[in-house]
């Protein structure tokens, strides 16, 4: 498991040159999976991860790149449920060595189970109002 604040930042290396390519700026999400990764130039499509845990994000270069979502570093987003309701704010993401968000830990310290993440966007990110999800 590695949290937001380790990945955004590491190096990006690609497994077919040995290189450093650049640093993570920010992720994409397809509700609570990561899809793509912004290395500041591209962004890698996050089945061409090996593993998002470690100190270095590598990569294979013959998976294609082609992401038409925008990404984000959702760190400081507000949280919003379904109904509206304002939760906090995100402080960090766990997420699992193949890209799944696990967790979204908020700012107050609660902890909600990545499976009740919906979207990340611009204003906000969306989180079902179903509690029962929530891990404590």
């Amino acid at each position: 498991m590695i949290r937001l604040h380790d990945l955004i930042g590491q190096q990006a290396v690609s497994l077919a040159t040995a290189e450093r390519t650049g640093t993570v700026k920010g992720i994409v999400l397809d509700g609570n999976r990561i899809v793509g990764v912004d290395v500041g130039d591209s962004i890698i499509n996050a089945s061409a991860v090996r593993t998002f845990e470690g100190d270095v994000l590598t990569y294979d270069t013959d998976t294609p790149f082609a992401i038409d979502k925008p990404s984000t570093n959702p760190a400081g987003s507000r949280v919003l449920d379904t109904h509206g309701d304002q939760l906090g704010s995100i402080a960090d993401l766990e997420i699992t060595a193949t890209g799944e968000i696990e967790t979204v830990v908020l700012d107050n310290g609660e902890r909600i189970g990545g499976d009740r993440l919906r979207a990340i966007g611009g204003y906000a990110a969306i989180v079902t109002a179903d509690a029962s999800s929530s891990t404590q």
